[in-house]
């Protein structure tokens, strides 16, 4: 099978098996709610915020267990994938969930956006911010494709959230704390050593924090982040063999 033919069938096999899933649409319903319930209670401001945190973990939610069942369950023994092309199949769907994921993000972003700049409420930056929460999208899929690997069923997406409850609990801890993980995302200005591993250990299990604050001119640390699971995720599947019963 040409490379070509191998894209299209991973696209199908991939777009097939989340159309089947309720994840995505119940992911995008929970969040338009949360979105309209923060413009009603509070402001436009705070809605259109609280989208750009919060899109990432749309894709976070598609990225459940993207290897772990196929490489225990049996199904790449499948000859379609013969000659280890099963290992081209599970890295392709990184760029197939994260188009699925854009196509929904662009959907809920747009119209809000739309409204804000005729309001003039949004304009270019709100487009920046949105680039960002884009890239942290992708990185979650990365993320959540490495982890599947190594935590079955649901449980990649399940992991990540504990450890991103963590960052929450330490970042009200060090509300008080000069140079403490708060002082950071509010100011921008990650002073020493001691601030960057700070920010490194926040950074790659919530990259959201760069959306909404002041860090968000430091993008490009998750652009990073995304090429070292992408490179570990390659690094992973050529080691891969299938068991064959």
């Amino acid at each position: 099978m040409s490379s070509r033919d191998r894209r299209a069938v991973t696209r199908e096999l991939v777009l097939s098996r989340l159309k089947r899933s309720a994840v995505l649409p119940a992911s995008a319903s929970a969040l338009a709610a949360f979105v309209v319930f923060c413009w009603v209670r509070g402001s436009y401001e705070t809605a259109f915020k609280s989208l750009l945190f919060f899109l990432p973990h749309l894709f976070l939610m598609i990225s459940q267990n993207m290897a772990g069942d196929e490489i225990r369950g049996g199904p790449l023994e499948n000859v379609l994938f013969l000659g280890g092309g099963f290992r081209g199949y599970l890295f392709g769907k990184n760029p197939v969930l994260a188009a699925a994921g854009a196509v929904c993000a662009v959907a809920m972003f747009a119209p809000l956006w739309a409204f804000g700049a005729i309001s003039h409420r949004s304009g270019w930056d709100g487009l920046a911010a949105f680039a960002v929460s884009m890239l942290a999208g992708f990185y979650y899929i990365g993320l959540g494709g490495l982890l599947s690997r190594f935590f079955a069923g649901g449980s990649n997406v399940l992991v990540l959230i504990v450890a991103q409850a963590s960052v929450v609990g330490w970042m009200m801890f060090s509300v008080m704390e000069k140079n403490g993980l708060v002082d950071i995302l509010e100011t921008g200005s990650v002073r020493g050593i001691d601030a960057q591993l700070k920010l490194l250990a926040a950074g790659a299990v919530l990259p959201n924090i760069f959306v909404v604050s002041a860090l968000r001119r430091r993008f490009y640390w998750v652009a990073i982040f995304l090429a070292a699971v992408l490179a570990l995720q390659r690094l992973g599947l050529r080691r891969l063999e299938v068991k064959k019963p």
